[in-house]
């Protein structure tokens, strides 16, 4: 049997901490977006001055980002950074028909809360179409359960959340 302290080493240095702190960017960078993320990112490691490549602090690097975006972060660095674990999804969609129009319902739960936090993200939606007119909307997504209506001409044959990754996340679907 493992002693605690031995355990507690274990859960700090797993896989999911590493692979979070590659990802915890991936998203970051998707919020503010490429141009953005990179010129706060070689300002964070301090461009062409003297001082480049110097020590940094996580709340020096989220200034950079907010500076350079225009955005308040502080909600992303709080559940990404100082926040535990990752969000779990559960994707529902149904279709009502109207007047010859299709009434998409996705309803996006977060699972196991309150034991985990609840995670605020924009999230893709990829709705796929019959003859290849497929759309991509993006929600945001804040509450342990959220309902987005969309209107189409025709039925989507399946609706996918974040379909390019973009997200540390499971996804549960029916």
């Amino acid at each position: 049997m493992q002693n605690p302290e031995e355990r507690g080493f274990r859960a700090i240095f797993n896989n999911l901490t590493y692979e979070k702190a590659s990802w915890v960017l991936h998203m970051l960078r998707r919020i503010v977006g490429d141009e953005t993320f990179f010129r706060a990112t070689r300002n964070y490691l301090g461009g062409e001055e003297r001082e480049q490549y110097r020590s940094v602090t996580t709340t020096e690097f989220q200034q950079y980002m907010e500076d350079a975006s225009g955005m308040d972060l502080d909600y992303f660095f709080q559940q990404w950074i100082f926040g535990e674990y990752y969000p779990t999804y559960e994707l529902k969609w149904e279709i009502a028909e109207q007047a010859g129009m299709h009434e998409v319902s996705v309803t996006i739960d977060q699972l196991y809360l309150p034991q985990r936090q609840l995670f605020t993200m924009p999230v893709d939606l990829f709705f796929r179409f019959p003859g290849g007119t497929d759309t991509t909307i993006i929600v945001w997504n804040d509450e342990a359960s959220a309902t987005y209506t969309f209107t189409f001409s025709q039925p989507p044959a399946y609706v996918q959340l974040d379909p390019d990754g973009w997200i540390l996340k499971k996804v549960i679907e029916p």
